[in-house]
């Protein structure tokens, strides 16, 4: 026999909370509670009454009654047990035994009776049972809660030492005689950092001042040659550039993070699973009194039919001087083949100076660059591309019911580009049979790596071909593409570094970084 309905109501019979188990219309309900009132006799101790269709199993409590309403044949022990667990779970989930109590925290308590009674059946459960099973601890939620919570531990550890680096680096160059303003050298803002591969342009907000000159490219003295590159990192969910790391400072989560992970339940590559990058070489640039660095970077967004959404190529220059005999100078530089680029010089860069003669130096030219060996961004330049004829290298994907052929080609055959990369990502973790391929190719699990050491015009155009699992064509897309290149594609050139009032040649070194930013060809 089941429980027709488990109830709270008013001495007057006036339902607070009504848990129906079978189907009752509202009206029966409500007359069954309102009935209740009358048949309970002062003065007796029963605990239940009958009427010739139902039996009401009550206990007072304070001002309310909760009661389980049941048939006649119903067993009246198994309904006791049922209402003296009820009657506890009242105080329990509402928090005491008032109507603004219990009216309050309703549904909480339907929740709690539920566990109690499935179909109007009693459950084998304790009051430690049913609290437990209401609370619905997920240990699924927790393992994603800890490890967020250590993401985001970890990005705030490597915000404040980045902070810390940024604000010793402005106290250097103030100890150096920086101006210390938003738009002198000395300022901690700038145009952004320029210090590698996998670093962009305008990072670092505010003005236009220092950058970094921690490339991975090398130079020298006579001629410079590019930097190798590294394919940038993908963002990790509000977490910076670097892959994180888990497990570090922390408590129990700490110590749960460890026990998950002797169980298996757990992994780091769980947390963030990093693109492949380029080994980034060690920076063997000979550095002397004057260190000039040239940086460039080229992005696109281009359709797979061959429109162009989106392309920019921007660059800088920046001056590290590591003697102080050698701190009033000037720079010249060959823009002829950049004449559609728009040049940016640092307020304190004689403008006029630069747009006569090409020449980068100060307004004063008895005043010394910063000897603090941190880099200086004086000079910048960009342009915006809308034709398919300025891409450096076009890339076109070709999937098929059989064979996917992606085709390069390039568009200047007087370029060279090195290190080339193109990734075309293969979901589903099963490897291509690639079919026809130069260069060398490698399958990470989610993506197919064509790697080229050389892009001239001896090998302008070529064509990779694979098989894959039958795949949509847009799960092709994003194709991703990196390379370097040995000269600044604007053309702009270094071509001395003199004495700002001899005009004689002072020695110096220079370091040219041409690098990918955002390059791919997108599904659209």
């Amino acid at each position: 026999m089941v429980v027709l309905s488990a109830a709270v109501c008013t001495k007057q019979g006036r339902p607070l909370v009504a848990r129906q188990f079978v189907a009752m219309s509202r009206v029966r309900v409500e007359g069954l509670l309102a009935a209740f009132p009358k048949l309970v006799k002062s003065g007796t101790q029963h605990t239940y009454v009958e009427t010739e269709s139902v039996r009401y199993v009550y206990l007072p409590l304070d001002q309310l009654y909760v009661l389980c309403v049941t048939n006649k044949g119903s067993n009246i022990l198994e309904d006791l047990s049922t209402l003296h667990l009820i009657s506890k779970l009242v105080p329990e989930y509402c928090g005491g035994t008032s109507e603004a109590a219990v009216a309050a925290r309703s549904f909480e308590l339907v929740a709690a009776i539920d566990e109690v009674l499935t179909m109007g059946i009693r459950e084998k459960v304790t009051l430690s049972q049913v609290n437990t099973f209401t609370i619905a601890n997920s240990h699924e939620e927790k393992i994603f809660d800890m490890v967020r919570e250590n993401r985001i531990r970890e990005v705030k550890g490597i915000t404040d030492r980045k902070i810390a680096e940024m604000e010793k680096a402005k106290k250097d160059r103030r100890a150096f005689g920086g101006s210390g303003s938003a738009t002198g050298f000395g300022s901690g803002s700038g145009m952004g950092s320029s210090g590698g591969m996998g670093s962009s342009m305008g990072s670092t907000p505010g003005g236009f001042g220092s950058g970094s000159a921690g490339g991975h490219g090398a130079g020298s003295a006579s001629m410079s040659r590019p930097a190798a590159p590294a394919a940038t990192p993908a963002p990790a969910p509000a977490s910076s550039s670097t892959g994180m790391k888990l497990g570090g400072r922390g408590g129990k989560s700490s110590s749960l993070l460890a026990q998950m992970k002797q169980e298996g339940a757990y992994s780091e590559s769980d947390a963030v699973a990093p693109l492949t990058t380029l080994d980034a070489p060690v920076d063997d640039t000979p550095k002397m009194g004057v260190h000039v660095v040239l940086e460039e970077t080229v992005a696109l967004v281009m359709e797979r039919d061959g429109g162009v959404q989106s392309m920019e190529i921007k660059g800088s220059i920046s001056l590290v001087v590591n003697d102080a005999a050698s701190a009033r100078l000037r720079v010249a530089t060959d823009v002829s083949r950049a004449a559609k680029f728009k040049f940016t010089t640092h307020p304190h860069i004689n403008k006029a100076l630069f747009s006569k003669q090409n020449m980068i130096g100060l307004k004063d030219p008895a005043k010394p660059f910063p000897t603090s060996g941190t880099p200086l961004q004086v000079l910048r330049w960009k342009r915006v591309f809308d034709s398919e004829d300025d891409v450096p290298l076009v890339v076109t994907c070709w999937p098929s019911s059989d064979t996917v052929s992606v085709q390069y080609e390039l568009t200047d055959t007087s370029l060279s580009l090195s290190n080339v990369m193109i990734a075309i990502p293969i979901p589903g973790g099963s490897a291509p049979s690639v079919e026809q391929a130069s260069g060398s190719y490698t399958f990470t699990g989610d993506a197919l790596i064509w790697s080229l050491p050389i892009i001239d015009g001896d090998n302008a155009s070529d064509t990779l071909e694979f098989s894959a699992a039958g795949l949509a064509d847009e799960l092709y897309f994003p194709v991703h593409v990196a390379f370097t290149a040995p000269a600044p594609l604007s053309g702009v050139a270094i071509t001395d570094v003199v004495a700002a009032d001899s005009g004689a040649p002072l020695g110096h070194s220079t370091q040219v970084e041409v690098k990918t930013g955002n390059y791919q060809i997108i599904d659209a």
